[in-house]
């Protein structure tokens, strides 16, 4: 096993601990002790081929909200609030969990690390067919993947009390072809179509919010400006009564990256997401 302090692990000792357990195990925590059972539990996760084919959604009437928190404490503190969220896992279209296991360190993997998601993505599936890559369009919905380790800032320390969510595994483009630093019309359109996928799938399993991300704005090159213009149209058209939470880390990249605005990815979705609140007839968010 990895060398730890007390609790805690870096992503390199994560890695070395994940590499010296068995591939088909259930890891159930309770408190800070791990039992491993052999037999994995009944197939939860479901493949929607094309969720921008389920039913459409009704315009906004809560006002969405960008937040600078990780998409996973965002959840949990809609589970507290009595919410039933739904997390979108910004996903490597062709390998579930993208570099986890080599300490890559993106929103997939950082979730990878502090669940079982992988698990419910390789074995808990109800299609037995059902085989990476995810399609264009296509959604895997996990209605119950556990949580059971703190974030990075935490050190990935052990969780008193995992908790369990809801997780919407999809795939942004990976560095689509750009004109003057903007996505090209064919992406854009295809972009909306993915997150009308996400949105309705979240709405079609019965949840009342959704957390969200800059889904594909990191080592996925998408522009943040076309993409979270594109996340606020769809939320405004569609997302009814449903929570709508971007959960982004203000951090020294997401400052970084300042796209063609000049501003950071978390005031450029702020710009586009909350702005659509003036209007907006719904109760306070």
């Amino acid at each position: 096993m990895s060398k730890q302090q007390g609790n805690s692990i870096t992503p390199l000792g994560y890695v070395r601990e994940y590499k010296s357990l068995t591939n088909r195990v259930s890891l159930v925590c309770y408190g800070n002790r791990a039992t491993l059972e052999s037999r994995p539990p009944k197939a939860v996760s479901t493949l929607i081929p094309d969720g921008s084919r389920l039913p459409r959604g009704t315009p906004c009437s809560v006002p969405g909200k960008v937040v600078n928190n990780d998409t996973l404490l965002e959840a949990k503190a809609l589970i507290d609030d009595g919410f039933s969220p739904v997390v979108l896992n910004m996903a490597n279209a062709r390998s579930p969990g993208g570099g986890f296991r080599s300490g890559a360190g993106a929103q997939e993997e950082n979730l990878h690390r502090r669940s079982n998601l992988e698990f419910c993505l390789l074995h808990e599936v109800k299609q037995k067919r059902l085989k990476y890559p995810i399609p264009e369009f296509g959604v895997v919905y996990t209605p119950k993947a556990t949580v059971f380790r703190s974030s990075e800032e935490g050190k990935y320390a052990y969780l008193s009390a995992p908790f369990n969510v809801a997780v919407l595994s999809a795939a942004a483009y990976n560095r689509p072809s750009l004109g003057s630093n903007t996505l090209r019309s064919n992406y854009i359109a295809a972009m909306k179509k993915k997150v009308q996928a996400v949105i309705r799938c979240a709405l079609h399993y019965g949840h009342d919010a959704i957390v969200l991300g800059a889904w594909g704005c990191g080592a996925f090159k998408n522009p943040p400006e076309d993409v979270a213009r594109v996340m606020a149209e769809v939320v405004a058209e569609e997302a009814g009564t449903c929570r709508v939470h971007v959960a982004i880390i203000e951090d020294y990249n997401s400052r970084r990256n300042r796209g063609r605005s000049g501003i950071s990815i978390i005031d450029t979705f702020r710009d586009a997401i909350e702005s659509r609140k003036e209007g907006s007839t719904s109760r306070e968010n």
